[in-house]
């Protein structure tokens, strides 16, 4: 079946969504998250667009963007080709990582505009990686500094005593936070995210947050009938290959199956990119 045409914003203003392969982990620890973020700064720079929001999932990243003089394929075929030759090389992995389309949607409205930088800030949390929306790896935590300059030395008021103090974030502040406040206010801005957001957005369509580890664990037994990593291991070769695909394709990250099973992230990444 051909593919439809991407639709064109009038805006320039995408909401884009960037996911791996299969469901697949696309960051394994913090410093894949912090690698990424670079590299969006870096490719800002270069590709000529404005980021309005953020959220670095586990297997799928969430951009608000705003586009310059390049289209979209060019800039996320830039950034995506960056981020997997580091990857790749990192986990001595080979093959693709992202999938191959990404999904788009156009921001043609102020008012959904803001539904969607709400929308994108609720992800880590519903999603499990946060207990509230100040998310390490989500431009929230941009959008409560004073400036957002790109520096990573912002200074942070308490809103309670309004003392300021210089702290140093642990990731850039990538996002370009003047046009969203500018337009709603702080006030606003704020008071819109203090309930989740009721308005559908685009989703990815399949299952986004993978498996717990009792899940991944029964998973495992389920497929090769072991309980531990010892007898996991005994198994032959491929025996072990066809469990770890399956489970990977169901939704266990690398991280999981590596604590499961003993084996190494790096030949989990080999076994799985073999198929």
């Amino acid at each position: 079946m051909p593919r439809t045409a991407r639709e064109n914003s009038n805006t320039g203003i995408y909401h884009v969504i960037l996911r791996g392969i299969n469901r697949q982990n696309i960051f394994e620890d913090d410093e894949d998250k912090q690698k990424f973020l670079f590299i969006l700064r870096e490719m800002k720079e270069l590709c000529d667009f404005s980021i309005y929001a953020y959220a670095l999932m586990d297997n799928h990243v969430h951009l608000l963007i705003k586009v310059g003089s390049l289209p979209l394929e060019h800039i996320f075929k830039r950034i995506g080709g960056k981020y997997v030759y580091w990857f790749n090389k990192k986990y001595q992995r080979t093959g693709h990582l992202f999938q191959d389309r990404f999904k788009s949607e156009p921001v043609e409205d102020e008012e959904y505009l803001l539904t969607v930088i709400c929308y994108i800030h609720y992800n880590p949390p519903r999603g499990g990686l946060s207990p509230d929306l100040n998310y390490t790896y989500s431009s929230f935590g941009d959008y409560l500094f004073d400036t957002g300059d790109g520096s990573l030395y912002q200074n942070k008021t308490d809103k309670n005593t309004g003392d300021s103090s210089l702290i140093q974030r642990t990731v850039p502040c990538i996002t370009d936070t003047a046009y969203p406040l500018q337009t709603f206010g702080a006030e606003k801005f704020i008071d819109f995210h203090k309930s989740p957001v009721s308005k559908p957005c685009m989703e990815i369509s399949a299952p986004s947050f993978g498996l717990t580890d009792e899940a991944t664990e029964k998973l495992i037994f389920r497929l090769c009938g072991t309980t531990n990593a010892s007898d996991f291991q005994r198994l032959p070769v491929e025996s072990q290959k066809t469990a770890m695909i399956a489970a990977h394709k169901k939704g266990a990250s690398y991280r999981q199956l590596n604590r499961l099973t003993g084996l190494s992230v790096g030949k989990l990444q080999r076994m799985c990119s073999e198929t």
